[in-house]
């Protein structure tokens, strides 16, 4: 009798729970119905973006939000061509280059895919000159390791990826090869600052000689792509294997 009555209590969830089912099922079926099927569809990565036709995804609209998007883009690429080319820094209202921090051209790795993948041919082709002939790692001074990566080491394997060119790929293992030693440390966890002349990991004054958990857990991706295509583990048993055991 009481298994009787636990049974009877169940029933009004056994059937909510089946109207619950059956109308996912609706919802599902007249949702694919009304979104246009182009919106699903040809969303397969670009390989060849500068080849590439524009992708339609079913709206009016998309061409000219698209097309607004890239004047936007070349706007701010030409601006800084004109006044900044090559530095990371900018004056707004002399509308000079401030020559400090890195001096990298973050700006040009910043923008040389999204330039890639907008099929801006004239731009990719200035940037990646400028990258091929100009940067320089070799610089005498603390730089952020977790700045340097997520946007030096990461656009470089970034156009690597999108092109297949090994000239990104040689550079990103230049670039790995410097951060190593900041790595050297009794934990495996790296320092927060690393100077790419001499080697010498440090931490900022700021940190009090703490690690910044939220700057070393996030090189694992670059670190890890960087030894798949280098065939190299150096790279990844950096920050994973150590960070691991600590």
């Amino acid at each position: 009798f009481e298994m009787g009555d636990k049974s009877a209590r169940r029933g009004p969830n056994q059937n909510f729970i089946l109207l619950l089912i059956i109308a996912s099922w609706f919802f599902l079926f007249f949702f694919f119905q009304i979104v246009p099927r182009t919106v699903f569809e040809d969303r397969t990565p670009v390989k060849t973006a500068i080849d590439a036709k524009p992708v339609e995804y079913g709206h009016p609209a998309d061409e000219t939000r698209r097309a607004e998007v890239r004047e936007a883009f070349l706007w701010c690429w030409n601006g800084y061509k004109e006044r900044a080319w090559g530095h990371d820094e900018f004056k707004p209202v002399s509308g000079t280059p401030n020559p400090s921090w890195m001096e990298m051209g973050l700006t040009i790795i910043d923008g040389i895919d999204t330039a890639f993948i907008m099929g801006l041919t004239k731009e990719y082709e200035e940037g990646q000159n400028w990258l091929f002939s100009k940067l320089n790692f070799n610089k005498n001074g603390d730089i952020s390791l977790f700045e340097t990566a997520i946007r030096v080491l990461g656009g470089l394997l970034s156009m690597h990826s999108l092109t297949g060119n090994e000239r990104y790929l040689k550079l990103a293992g230049e670039l790995g090869d410097r951060f190593l030693p900041a790595f050297d440390t009794p934990s495996g966890f790296p320092h927060s600052s690393i100077n790419l002349a001499t080697g010498k990991g440090s931490s900022p004054p700021w940190t009090g000689g703490s690690i910044i958990l939220s700057e070393a857990g996030t090189l694992q991706l670059e670190f890890a792509y960087l030894s798949y295509h280098l065939r190299n583990n150096k790279y990844v048993e950096k920050v994973f294997f150590k960070l691991k055991s600590s």
